[in-house]
């Protein structure tokens, strides 16, 4: 992001969590294909097995997709059962990403999937209190620099604490003017050498790195 970023569009569009949920989960860039079979097993077991109340998908889920047509190939129609599946006991968000833009609305109806504007205001408030009080408690030492004033400027428009975002496929956590947080999501490959899933978590105690590499 630049100083030469585009002006927010007015008013963002927002998504409001339901004030029950305990923990959101956030990924993007998985970049699911056939040929990748380690990184579509991971991603099915994390999306059935989380105890996320939701799970928001923030571009490149599918490292192509040319249209809903072809939801009905081998590979495709296996990622739509497993989406159908992790629909049914949790809520599924989906921002498409520069692959798989073409990602229509009936996939997201055959998926469950809900699919948010880029960008999109997450109102969770419930647990943005309980967070903010959790920050309250803590030396200021540990919070960390200022960094990014262009992501500032427009987190300060939208009335937001944080950005997330994925596509640069380099993690990370950076600090921004007036205590506010750029967090850069990691992408996804379990089949070429060292594994990689880098996500966040975010519970009533803020966000959280969450390396489900680590775990698999």
């Amino acid at each position: 992001m630049s100083a030469g970023a585009p002006p927010l569009p007015a008013p963002l569009p927002v998504w409001t969590a339901d004030p029950g949920w305990r923990r959101i989960d956030l990924l993007s860039d998985v970049h699911l294909h056939a040929d990748m079979p380690r990184t579509f097993a991971a991603w099915r077991r994390h999306l059935l097995d989380t105890p996320a109340d939701a799970v928001l998908m923030l571009g490149d889920l599918f490292e192509v997709w040319i249209g809903d047509d072809a939801r009905d190939g081998d590979f495709e129609a296996d990622c739509l059962a497993v989406l159908r599946e992790a629909a049914g006991d949790k809520v599924l968000g989906f921002l498409p990403g520069n692959r798989d833009f073409l990602l229509g609305d009936a996939m997201a109806a055959d998926a469950g999937l809900q699919r948010l504007a880029d960008p999109t205001v997450l109102q969770a408030r419930a647990m943005r209190d309980a967070s903010q009080a959790h920050q309250a408690a803590m030396d200021p030492a540990q919070w960390a620099d200022v960094d990014d004033t262009a992501a500032a400027a427009w987190l300060a428009a939208s009335g937001c604490p944080a950005l997330i975002h994925g596509h640069t496929h380099r993690p990370a956590r950076h600090a921004l003017p007036g205590g506010r947080t750029r967090h850069v999501l990691g992408d996804w490959d379990f089949d070429h050498g060292t594994p990689r899933a880098r996500a966040l978590v975010l519970t009533r105690e803020g966000l959280a790195p969450l390396d489900l590499a680590a775990t698999a």
